[in-house]
């Protein structure tokens, strides 16, 4: 028998992309409705942050990098309020990205030390992925 006070609920799946700018990274309080919107890693918090094309953004790869690696390190972060006033949020996320700039970059030991779970993913040659297409050359149906 279930209790009827838990409900089934998914974790967050936050996706962003080349918008991504160091004002999405902060509280920002909306003029109109004068309420606060959350910044991407607080509404993926507890769940997964997907960065698409990660050092496509407009803010640098170090830049976002700096500005997360207490968070990294002690999963915590610290927002600010309009008023100036300084809050603690836990920042409990899987951070999902294909920097390919890794290995032609600066240095990365102490950010990469504090990424969880990294999976190297080799670039594939041609002939193993012309092995991997249907007869034909062309993709199957309802892969785009």
């Amino acid at each position: 028998m279930l209790d009827p006070r838990w409900v089934v609920c998914e974790r967050p799946c936050i996706t962003v992309g080349g918008e991504l700018s160091a004002s999405m990274l902060e509280l920002r309080l909306d003029d109109s409705t004068r309420v606060f919107i959350s910044p991407c890693q607080m509404k993926a918090n507890n769940g997964i942050l997907i960065i698409d094309d990660f050092g496509r953004q407009m803010l640098s790869p170090r830049d976002l990098l700096n500005r997360w690696i207490v968070p990294l390190d002690r999963r915590v972060d610290y927002l600010t309020l309009a008023s100036g006033m300084k809050f603690q949020v836990p920042f409990e996320l899987m951070w999902c990205s294909r920097p390919t700039w890794i290995r032609t970059t600066w240095p990365m030991t102490a950010f990469l030390r504090r990424i969880q779970t990294k999976v190297l993913v080799e670039d594939v040659s041609a002939e193993v992925f012309d092995q991997n297409l249907p007869a034909g050359g062309r993709d199957p149906p309802g892969v785009l």
